[in-house]
């Protein structure tokens, strides 16, 4: 269903997937099954339509509009040519975004944790978390005074100099 929140996948980063969870790649939607060692995946189409099942087993496969293991939609150009890598290691399954052009997002069951610069979708709108620090704005006050030295007494006495009390506000980078 498109209905829901889904969570951007990091472009190159693998993560895994477990039995029952839902990834949407383009239009398309893959739905993943790990059942007594034997693990697979549902393909449906972007109206929920079943197409076809897949095993999965230690060899990685690509998918993609055009991909060289398992094409899911030719037709469908919010998929990349080579979108999506997947592959069973050490019993779990491991899935990677190839730099796909629309990415590929997990839906997300239960509360998670999001970073700075997280995209995630909710329904048909596209988010991205960015986060900004206070930027705190320090005042320096800045008076100078001259010391003078009479060369008759040799005694220091304080005159204002030439320039008035200058207040600055300093403004510092903050890092992102």
């Amino acid at each position: 269903s498109t209905s829901g929140v889904f969570l951007k996948a990091q472009e190159g980063k693998p993560f895994e997937v477990v039995s029952g969870d839902l990834v949407r790649l383009g239009r398309q939607f893959l739905l993943f099954n790990a059942d007594k060692g034997k693990f697979s995946f549902s393909h449906y189409d972007q109206t929920g339509k079943f197409i076809k099942s897949y095993p999965l087993d230690n060899n990685t496969i690509v998918l993609g509009r055009d991909a060289p293991d398992v094409t899911l939609d030719n037709k469908d150009m919010t998929l990349s040519r080579r979108h999506l890598s997947m592959a069973i290691k050490e019993g779990k399954i491991i899935i990677k975004d190839l730099k796909s052009v629309n990415g590929t997002y997990l839906k997300v069951k239960n509360a998670v944790k999001i970073d700075n610069d997280d995209e995630f979708r909710m329904g048909k709108q596209a988010f991205k978390l960015s986060v900004q620090k206070e930027r705190v704005q320090e005042k320096i006050r800045v008076s100078t005074k001259v010391a003078v030295v009479s060369p008759k007494a040799l005694t220091v006495t304080e005159q204002p100099a030439v320039l008035p009390s200058v207040s600055v506000a300093m403004k510092q980078p903050v890092p992102l």
